[in-house]
């Protein structure tokens, strides 16, 4: 046998092996677990989250809607066709924390609760990868920081919002 042949048999059956050991995923029809591992969250927003949610919802001028925890991918597109995947996979996890629109249901602003785990180096990289998304869009976010008055960040929103800024 050469050693071309040789070589490639051996990865043929490495791979193979490989992804045997590994195991595929199951579809869910052939799950075999009888008691599901999952359980209902307390809340789906956390304490400074649900803290602001009350006071934009307060001040939200009418003629808006606010929405929580809602999936960059629901509200901006991609426009790119040929690497359509791969910018949609950039987003398609992401959210942000809530998300005002107009009453045809139209995005009008986006809002990102800013706390100390948006120091870390992996957020910091995550949040400006958002941002170029957003201005990319043409789309406002508006970023509020933990610790700040949400009184006075709900208040700037709800101006902006009344005076068509956004």
């Amino acid at each position: 046998m050469s050693t071309e042949l040789i070589i490639v048999l051996v990865i043929v059956v490495w791979v193979t092996i490989g992804s045997l050991l590994r195991g595929k995923r199951r579809p869910y029809f052939q799950l075999r677990q009888r008691a599901f591992p999952y359980r209902k969250r307390v809340s789906v927003l956390g304490r400074s989250e649900a803290a602001f949610f009350m006071e934009m919802q307060r001040q939200l001028p009418q003629g808006f809607y606010l929405f929580p925890k809602v999936r960059i991918i629901d509200f901006l597109d991609v426009t790119d066709g040929r690497r359509y995947s791969i910018w949609k996979r950039h987003i398609w996890a992401k959210h942000v924390d809530f998300l005002i629109c107009d009453l045809n249901f139209n995005p009008v602003v986006a809002i990102e609760i800013n706390g100390k785990s948006h120091l870390a180096p992996d957020r910091i990289a995550r949040d400006r990868f958002v941002n170029n998304a957003f201005q990319a869009a043409q789309m406002r976010l508006e970023t509020v920081e933990v610790g700040s008055s949400f009184a006075l960040s709900a208040q700037r929103v709800a101006a902006r919002l009344v005076s068509s800024i956004y």
